[in-house]
């Protein structure tokens, strides 16, 4: 009712900090329907950031925010700017240098949180704040389970498996390329290419 009667208080920043309606619901650990009902009347504010930078996931990581409202504020991203939506949002840094990401790994969030900010943003797991923590370091200072803490790790160590062996193919298929071109050009020229005898001993 409140909404329908002033749909623009959605909008709305407070003094201070800047934060919109679903920033401060987020940093209150509102419920699953409170939250989704701002989300449904502006799913814009997903990638509203304050006046520190930060965007609703930030608060809503902290506050330890069910899996579920962290699905529904990156899909509002993508429901508001497409497909790069969940990156914009996972990509948010504050001014201490946190990402989303960091947050998960400090509080301690489940796999399947962790799971989705990782997949949205990958270059994440690598990402250090401005005082140099990874969220690896972040996640090996906390108090967890054996059992959980392994599985966090995990996700992010297959991630930097994935992004080093990426990193790999597109370094040989420069190389190749590289190779081709100048195999190319000495073709081109006429250019013969001799080796001494001496060289080919050791062949």
């Amino acid at each position: 009712a409140i909404i329908q009667a002033y749909p623009y208080a959605l909008r709305a920043k407070e003094n201070g900090y800047g934060r919109v309606p679903l920033h401060i619901a987020c940093h209150s650990n509102a419920s699953y329907e409170c939250i989704c009902e701002l989300i449904k009347n502006y799913p814009a504010a997903s990638l509203e950031r304050d006046s520190i930078g930060r965007v609703p996931l930030h608060y809503a990581l902290s506050n330890g925010a069910a899996e579920e409202v962290v699905e529904a504020l990156l899909n509002a991203a993508v429901e508001s700017f497409g497909e790069s939506g969940r990156r914009q949002v996972c990509s948010a840094t504050d001014f201490n240098g946190w990402l989303p990401i960091h947050v998960a790994c400090f509080m301690g969030a489940s796999a399947r949180a962790l799971s989705m900010i990782v997949k949205a943003y990958p270059e994440g797991v690598d990402a250090a704040t401005k005082k140099k923590s990874t969220p690896m370091t972040l996640l090996n200072g906390i108090s967890l389970s054996p059992q959980k803490k392994s599985s966090l790790e995990a996700i992010l160590l297959r991630s930097q498996s994935k992004a080093k062996h990426q990193f790999s193919a597109a370094s040989a298929r420069t190389d190749i390329d590289r190779v081709a071109r100048m195999s190319d050009e000495t073709c081109s020229r006429g250019v013969t290419l001799e080796i001494d005898e001496d060289e080919t001993s050791s062949l």
